[in-house]
């Protein structure tokens, strides 16, 4: 073989080794690019994975938002928005009287309501917030507060007696019935022995007096009731039946409109 041929054969290899050997780096790169990390094996997103993202957890305190004024030991309704689809696990309320700069646990939820009845605590604050987080299956948390501070007042210490008035009869034209009359008192205080005055009427003019009785209602103490029941025969007609509490308003109270409960029923 002459020495050109020699050389060309030469430069023929070299251009060959070059060739193979920049094929095997590719090869290699390549694998670097697509091989997970030790110990994991996650195939790379596509657009299934993408679509089918959930949102980050979210909630949001609906009320009190700011601005309420709430009187001590009254029932309130605390209410928030959580992102659809959430999984909750846990949902914990809080109150803050100063601020935020300190909370007291209102409860701690275990299920997933959009609701909470609170028994407003008896205090005095215009500083008051409202804090809730709620927790989902996969660890995360989110939370919220009133956007601005609402007011607890103090409590009215006097009390409120509030009556109620049910008839046995469900229909009307009826020639006798049983009433049953209940005294509450709601407010925060006492309230004394009282008389419950009740009254049948016709329910149309001339609106004469028919009957009148009188029962004595023992004292009660904040959220005691008593109640009583009495038979009645009706004419024929209309019929007006009320129920009147302290009538001559002797007892102080928080709301002298509530003493007073009424019903219509219709005689044969």
């Amino acid at each position: 073989m002459g020495l050109g041929a020699m050389i060309k054969k030469g430069k023929g290899n070299l251009l060959q080794k070059t060739a193979l050997a920049a094929y095997k780096l590719a090869v290699v790169f390549a694998a670097l690019i697509v091989t997970p990390a030790a110990g994991r094996a996650e195939p790379c997103p596509g657009p299934q994975a993408a679509a089918e993202h959930i949102p980050g957890l979210s909630v949001r305190l609906t009320s009190p938002n700011g601005g309420e004024v709430w009187k001590a030991g009254e029932k309130r309704t605390i209410t928030w928005l959580v992102s659809e689809g959430a999984d909750i696990t846990g949902i914990t309320i809080l109150y803050s009287t100063d601020s935020g700069s300190t909370t007291e646990l209102v409860k701690s939820l275990q299920e997933n309501p959009a609701s909470f009845t609170w028994n407003v605590p008896h205090l005095a604050s215009t500083g008051c917030l409202v804090l809730i987080e709620v927790s989902d299956l996969k660890g995360n948390r989110a939370r919220d507060q009133s956007d601005s501070t609402f007011t607890i007042t103090k409590p009215d210490p006097r009390p409120d007696l509030v009556t109620s008035l049910e008839s046995s009869a469900k229909v009307a034209f009826v020639k006798s019935v049983s009433i049953t009359v209940t005294v509450k008192n709601t407010g925060t205080a006492p309230s004394p022995e009282s008389l419950c005055v009740v009254t049948v009427r016709n329910a149309h003019a001339p609106r004469q007096l028919l009957r009148k009785f009188e029962k004595k209602i023992r004292e009660l103490t904040a959220g005691d009731s008593f109640g009583f029941s009495s038979p009645l025969k009706l004419g024929i007609g209309l019929f007006e039946i009320c129920a009147t509490v302290d009538p001559k308003s002797k007892i102080p109270e928080q709301d002298e409109a509530n003493n007073r409960s009424c019903i219509t029923l219709a005689g044969k």
